[in-house]
């Protein structure tokens, strides 16, 4: 239990709340992310069987790469653009707001693009990576690309406009999914599989930016409006690379001290986690526009209630996510990959679901401090875990190899939510549902345990049907051990009723 500021204490039964009532929102931009992850799933035994283990291994590199340029070109984006929206995400601000950052974004972009290619000239002849100053020509342009696309498709994220942003985020990543097929069917190595997914992420932002433009018209910049895009989004940017670090840059110690190849098996283990880090943003996807929108309407106890609904809610399915992956991880890591993989990647799989459960956390606990406009503990909180996530890599890889990388990130994420936690409540107190969360640990262990003494060989198939069992056993048992009320259950039971209706199964009328 968790008592308020009043020194009420906060119960652990939820009413029909914002949780339940948004679960279709949640369920249907989880089915979208998961398409999404779809294409790294797939990509990794056609790269690995195709070109190599290696070769994906520089690819993800390479991909990682692209992500730290996105930060440092916009800023700790989307969240800058969806905070200046969600209160008032009408066309005639969002003209104004959206060419704004769009073409800001050029300037720090320029200065990376310099710094890259210097860099790649300098490390072409210490590496075995071919063609490494195209290949940073080619990081630096998708993320560009990639920059403008989260700023602009931002516009219906923050109007809690969610079927159009979720078809937008399916056809941008299918179309790269597509891309990157065609280049490996046409023998295409990492230069050309980076070059095919830029080409296409340039006419997609391309056609996504008039389709904006279009319904909000063309406004002028505004210089008021980017700096206070920069006041807010300025000390994020600490924390943006501070997470960067603890997420990915493992993979670039790996590299140093092992090899490519183990990059991609690492690499694969982390796909596996992020089905919990998929649900997680759809969690917050759905409720972190709506908290917004409250704190700046209602204040600190409207905002309090959507931040305690949607922690509950992603408790009650990432938990069992994480021990289901952890149970499965042998039989899901020998289908991807094509081979036995070692049993070091095996462990690793447990470890790293444990630190997706602590960066869940403290992605709730941050909004302790993004809904009042001040980012600046969360540098310090951020500083903090990288310069440990740094040292502890450092000290762990060289003899542990991907273990020693997973069991660095797991304790930086869990010292970063453990920070946002206690220090947040003095910003805005998060009501930690301590009773469900009991149950729902409980059955999750309990499931575990069933599928782990289970011995499932690595086919599709076997695995689809432990899933549906591991999935049925922990419903009945958190409805055995009471984590579900009856309004809750009921709200429930009208979702998948309406979601049935939508799909056509039910309520069609006879010709």
């Amino acid at each position: 239990m968790t008592l308020d500021r009043a020194g009420k204490t906060a119960s652990d039964t939820a009413p029909p709340s914002a949780a339940i009532g948004r679960l279709a929102d949640v369920g249907i931009f989880y089915v979208a992310q998961q398409l999404i992850n779809l294409r790294g799933l797939l990509l990794i035994p056609l790269i690995a069987r195709t070109l190599g283990i290696e070769a994906y291994g520089t690819l993800v590199l390479a991909w990682n790469a692209v992500m730290l340029v996105q930060v440092l070109t916009a800023l700790a984006f989307p969240l800058g653009v969806v905070r200046l929206l969600s209160a008032r995400p009408e066309p005639a601000v969002a003209r104004i707001v959206l060419p704004t950052i769009g073409l800001f974004v050029l300037v720090p972009w320029s200065v990376l693009v310099g710094g890259l290619v210097l860099a790649a000239q300098a490390l072409s002849g210490q590496t075995s990576v071919p063609a490494l100053d195209t290949i940073a020509l080619l990081v630096a342009t998708k993320a560009l690309f990639e920059t403008w696309y989260f700023i602009f498709s931002s516009y219906w994220m923050a109007g809690s406009r969610s079927k159009r942003y979720i078809v937008l985020q399916v056809v941008f990543h299918a179309g790269d999914l597509g891309a990157v097929l065609v280049a490996l069917l046409t023998g295409q190595g990492v230069a050309g599989i980076l070059a095919a997914s830029a080409l296409w992420e340039g006419a997609y932002v391309a056609g996504l930016i008039a389709m904006v433009l279009h319904e909000t018209g063309i406004g002028r910049p505004d210089g008021a409006v980017l700096v206070r895009y920069l006041a807010f989004c300025l000390p994020a940017v600490v924390p943006q690379v501070m997470l960067w670090i603890l997420g990915l840059s493992d993979r670039f110690v790996l590299a140093a001290f092992r090899d490519t190849d183990v990059v991609g098996i690492y690499n694969a283990a982390y796909n596996l986690a992020n089905l919990i880090v998929a649900y997680n943003t759809a969690v917050w996807f759905v409720f972190a526009p709506r908290a917004s929108r409250r704190h700046d309407q209602d204040g600190a106890a409207g905002a309090r209630s959507e931040l305690r609904a949607a922690l509950r809610l992603f408790l009650a399915l990432g938990l069992p996510m994480a021990v289901g992956v952890s149970a499965l991880a042998g039989p899901l890591l020998d289908l991807l990959l094509h081979q036995d993989v070692p049993l070091a990647a095996r462990i690793v799989v447990p470890i790293i679901c444990l630190g997706t459960l602590a960066n869940a956390l403290y992605v709730a606990a941050s909004w302790s401090f993004s809904l009042r406009l001040d980012n600046r503990p969360l540098t310090a909180f951020a500083l903090a875990a990288g310069v440990i996530n740094l040292g502890t890599n450092l000290l762990l890889v060289p003899p542990l190899g991907m273990v020693g990388a997973a069991l660095s990130t797991a304790l930086s994420y869990v010292l970063l939510a453990a920070l946002g936690f206690y220090f947040g409540r003095h910003y805005l107190l998060h009501a930690v549902p301590w009773g469900f969360t009991c149950r729902a640990a409980i059955a999750s262990a309990v499931m575990g345990g069933i599928l782990a003494a289970i011995p499932i060989p690595s086919h599709l198939f076997w695995l689809a049907l432990a899933v549906v069992a591991g999935v049925v056993a922990y419903s009945g048992l958190l409805l055995a051990l009471g984590g579900v009320s009856a309004e809750e259950r009921q709200h429930i039971r009208g979702v998948l009723a309406l979601a049935a209706a939508r799909a056509g199964f039910v309520g069609t009328s006879r010709c």
